[in-house]
């Protein structure tokens, strides 16, 4: 017996705002990178970049009263992807 056809999911006007913020920060990302390379070579310049993003991630997670994560792994798991997403990346545009 097959299924019966599901009913496409809508979406509600909070998460469409949130998706639609995130792709323009995401989109705006460029040109700033861009426009501030040259300001700074580019490992410093990403560390710059990370400071910035977890200081307003962390004030966000307190306004919002969000635990921090307890276990070791998940920090780990944290410090690997922050460090192969923001580091990595500027390292192979390093001269």
């Amino acid at each position: 017996m097959l299924d019966p056809p599901r009913q496409p999911h809508s979406i509600r006007p909070r998460d469409a705002a949130g998706l639609l913020l995130v792709t323009g920060l995401w989109a705006l990302c460029y040109p700033l990178i861009t426009a501030g390379i040259g300001f700074a070579p580019p490992l410093s310049f990403a560390a710059l970049r990370a400071l910035i993003a977890g200081t307003t991630l962390a004030l966000l997670a307190a306004l919002l009263r969000r635990p921090a994560p307890r276990a070791l792994g998940t920090w780990a798991g944290i410090a690997t992807i922050g460090l192969s997403a923001t580091s990595l990346g500027f390292l192979g545009m390093s001269p």
